[in-house]
């Protein structure tokens, strides 16, 4: 799984965004696929956070707010909310 880049160079990218809701202890949709940046909005009235299995992170999403991870090249992102780990998705970045 890839890293959110951190390097410049990806950073000024011509991006585009794929909105993800967490809404009822769900993501959805739970699984899509985007080019290079994915928001979640959390939709719920207690925190969750992404966390993927390489540890990558949003950190605590709180009631109303949104998180973005940036991705530099290809991959599928399987992500969980560390908070409930019931709480399953996965998006894939082309």
């Amino acid at each position: 799984m890839a890293p959110p880049a951190s390097t410049p160079a990806a950073a000024a990218r011509t991006t585009s965004t794929v909105a993800t809701t967490i809404s009822n202890f769900t993501f959805g949709p739970a699984s899509g696929s985007a080019p290079l940046v994915v928001r979640w909005t959390n939709n719920d009235a207690v925190d969750h956070d992404v966390t993927g299995s390489d540890g990558t992170t949003t950190g605590i999403i709180r009631p109303g707010a949104s998180a973005e991870l940036r991705f530099d090249r290809p991959t599928t992102f399987a992500y969980i909310c560390g908070i409930h780990p019931f709480m399953t998705g996965s998006v894939t970045i082309r």
